[in-house]
């Protein structure tokens, strides 16, 4: 295949594109990691379950908050450059409105969910202030929509050098909970102050806003604010009934292992938004050559979840005691089911590309309406029977539901899943074609 030799450019693009987006993104997991776990062992249990709470609460506004501009703005650049200006200016100004209203959304319910709980609500209230800073992620996506991610991967570096350095001075303080609630925002303005200058030296676009260009964004985004929406359902009502059932400890303890079972899904997500334009562009210019590509990203991260997932349960134990202590041995048994959730996160991820490439955005709301209600089911019934068990289930099966099950059932997106088990057969015809012609060649199979 030709994009797969050495001589092709675009290749080179998205192979080094990927490697910055990989080498951020190691540098930023495993800083936050080693200073992250610091917090959480100084916080306990308690106090690392309401910076969790906390999150949780910001989830379902921040799906609000994006506007879902984050997954339709680089197909609407790519298929409209000469409207880039105005896709990154509205998209800029209206995410802007969006989450102000998010950040006073957020302290209502902080207030409803628990009356008097003055911690909470300041917890709450500050780590939301870090939605208005991500609404300038719009100047973000024309880096990767340009396979130039090198430029927001060193000002994520920075922003992470800052976050780690705020986190040190706060531990070396003894610093309230309340103050570990800024951490976001300290790594997202720093970021952005990096980014938000070089973008207007690289781009050299004048920015504006149109109504046209709203309707046109609103037209392909409402499916995924929706989309957005059930998901925060999925990934944090379970968070919300096990605290409200166990205590705050208990969520500590899930979000520990939640945090192992995740923290190198950024490998998979990197490969996955590098390819994104490539595949765009593709499938724009090339159809023909759309299928095979595609079908060997997916191999690439499916086999990344397998060894991930593998890794993750059988060192469960050890990996917990390591990384948090003894103090949180309860999450080794959470770890040792959620390990596998990757390999079908991974499976929703890359069927995003599939979505914008055949334009079936609508198919998403369907998808994440479906996962959560099953979701708010399992949740429902197995944390009151099973606890901390119980909730490790209902996870795993909610993303097995997600990726499989309603991707199956909504009509627009069943023919993803043939191609995804039809990626098995390429890569098998791949691995053989590749070995015939070192055979050719004179070569041996490496």
């Amino acid at each position: 295949m030709a994009f797969f030799s050495n001589e092709n450019p675009i290749r080179k693009r998205f192979a080094a594109n990927t490697g910055w987006l990989i080498a951020q993104s190691v540098f930023q997991y495993v800083l936050s990691a080693v200073i992250g776990i610091l917090a959480a062992r100084f916080l306990g249990p308690s106090n690392y379950g309401i910076l969790g709470y906390g999150a949780s609460l910001m989830a379902f506004f921040g799906a609000f908050a994006s506007l879902g501009f984050n997954n339709i703005q680089i197909t609407n650049m790519v298929e409209s450059p000469e409207d880039t200006g105005g896709i990154i200016g509205t998209a800029l100004v209206l995410r802007l409105i969006a989450s102000s209203i998010s950040v006073l959304g957020i302290a209502l319910a902080a207030m409803i969910a628990r009356p008097g709980d003055k911690v909470l609500l300041i917890v709450t209230v500050l780590q939301s202030l870090q939605l208005i800073l991500q609404s300038f992620d719009a100047l973000r996506l024309w880096f990767q929509m340009k396979l130039m991610s090198k430029y927001t991967a060193i000002g994520s570096i920075i922003g992470n050098i800052a976050c780690s350095a705020w986190r040190i001075v706060l531990l070396i303080q003894g610093a309230g909970v309340e103050w570990f609630a800024l951490t976001s925002v300290v790594q997202m303005l720093t970021n952005y102050l990096f980014v938000t200058p070089l973008f207007f030296a690289k781009a050299k676009t004048r920015l504006w806003v149109s109504f046209s260009v709203t309707k046109r964004l609103f037209a392909r985004s409402w499916h995924f604010i929706l989309s957005n929406l059930t998901q925060a359902v999925t990934a944090h009502f379970g968070r919300l009934v096990l605290s409200g059932s166990l205590g705050d400890a208990s969520l500590g303890y899930y979000n520990a292992a939640y945090t192992i079972a995740t923290m190198w899904l950024f490998v998979p997500l990197a490969v996955v938004d590098s390819a994104l334009p490539v595949l765009l562009q593709t499938k724009k210019n090339n159809p023909e050559a759309f299928r095979p590509r595609y079908q060997l990203m997916l191999m690439l991260v499916l086999g990344i979840g397998v060894c991930a997932g593998i890794g993750l349960s059988v060192l469960a134990p050890w990996i917990v005691w390591l990384l948090y202590g003894e103090t949180y041995a309860p999450a080794a048994n959470v770890l040792r089911v959620i390990a596998w959730i990757g390999i079908f996160s991974n499976i929703g991820s890359a069927r995003g590309i599939y979505i914008q490439a055949e334009d079936r955005q609508s198919a998403v709301k369907y998808i994440s309406l479906i996962t959560a209600l099953i979701t708010i089911g399992l949740n429902v019934v197995l944390i009151p029977r099973f606890g901390l068990n119980g909730a490790a289930a209902a996870c795993l099966l909610s993303f097995l539901a997600e990726s499989m099950l309603a991707t199956s059932i909504v009509p627009g997106t069943r023919p993803y899943l043939k191609l995804y088990f039809g990626s098995f057969r390429t890569l098998y015809e791949a691995a053989r074609n590749w070995i015939r012609n070192r055979k050719a060649k004179g070569g041996k199979p490496a």
